[in-house]
């Protein structure tokens, strides 16, 4: 094969690339709404982070975090609005609730970055996974507190709290917290 139709597959291949990905973008589902603004890309990034792991250890409440150029917490909204959005998004924000809490740390991520930093690219292309599930659990606490964590929910929280990920069943085990029920 010649360089030049190489070429020409290569930039074929690149645009079909773009193209898909651009579908699967605008075809996602952001979740439910409040006030007009998004759960996924609104509401959730602007969840403290009440309640987190990493290997097993905890951290405490962090209204406000900045990790390799990105933020997570209140920038925009008070603690309160933020309660008060998750819980009018009620039991439907649950399935990207467990979505976020059972997604597991990437090591490739890890890698991309830690290999970004030696060539002086000190800004993250993905969010953290353990922020992230840390935000969800403030959002599952926040919904258990108001009688809005379904049965079923509960029962995939008490199976993911027996899990082999530490962190994932440790963080499912917190979001327990205000539903005790079989």
């Amino acid at each position: 094969m010649t360089k030049r139709r190489k070429s020409f597959w290569l930039g074929w291949i690149a645009v079909a690339a773009i193209l898909i990905a651009l579908v699967l973008f605008l075809t996602r589902d952001p979740g439910p709404y409040y006030e007009g603004k998004p759960l996924d890309t609104y509401w959730f990034r602007e969840l403290s982070a009440a309640y987190g792991t990493y290997g097993g250890g905890f951290f405490v409440q962090n209204d406000v975090i900045r990790v390799q150029g990105e933020r997570y917490g209140h920038f925009n909204e008070s603690q309160i609005t933020t309660s008060n959005a998750i819980v009018a998004m009620g039991t439907n924000s649950l399935p990207f609730l467990l979505q976020k809490l059972q997604k597991p740390d990437s090591a490739f991520h890890h890698k991309i970055e830690k290999w970004l930093g030696k060539v002086g690219i000190n800004r993250t292309l993905w969010r953290d996974a353990r922020i992230e599930r840390a935000q969800a659990v403030t959002a599952l606490l926040v919904l258990g507190q108001n009688r809005l964590v379904t049965p079923g929910a509960a029962q995939r929280l008490r199976e993911l709290s027996q899990g082999s990920d530490v962190d994932v069943a440790a963080a499912a085990n917190r979001a327990l917290q205000y539903y005790p029920g079989p």
